[in-house]
């Protein structure tokens, strides 16, 4: 019988790029997590449609989002990077390296365009660290990079 394989978000890492050539971190990330790429669908049900289903076509497919949680730090470069490129509308090239699993040296990357699209507005509490939720608007295809 063969061995589960699994692993925790321990080490993975998100990188932006406003040229696409020139990466920085994004610090202090407590947890990422995905909406999920989705397919949408147009209803071309119709009178002559064959039966009581509802008849779809697929049109157009749709990356979804990815949020994160932060711990702020307001001297952070990446997460200064995230609020001007908010700010200017500016499509981002992302990074998110996960850490390996089982026998690779490297995990999987994947690479990816989007936009800002809540800005980082720390919270302030006197028991709690400050922290922001970020969401990255994916827009284009997700591009997987195995890892070895």
């Amino acid at each position: 019988m063969s061995q589960s394989v699994a692993f925790t978000g321990k080490g993975a890492s998100l990188s932006i790029s406003t040229d696409g050539t020139t990466f920085t971190a994004v610090k202090q990330l407590q947890k990422i997590t995905s909406s999920g790429q989705k397919s949408n669908f147009a209803d071309i049900t119709n009178l002559d449609s064959p039966s009581a289903f509802v008849e779809t076509l697929p049109t157009t497919l749709d990356s979804g989002t990815l949020s994160s949680t932060c711990v702020a730090n307001p001297s952070d470069p990446g997460q200064l990077m995230l609020l001007a490129a908010f700010q200017a509308q500016t499509k981002l090239t992302c990074k998110l390296q996960y850490p390996p699993v089982g026998t690779q040296t490297v995990g999987l990357l994947k690479k990816f365009s989007a936009y800002v699209s809540s800005a980082p507005m720390p919270s302030a509490a006197v028991s709690d660290a400050s922290t922001f939720d970020l969401e990255l608007k994916i827009t284009g295809p997700v591009q997987d990079v195995a890892g070895s």
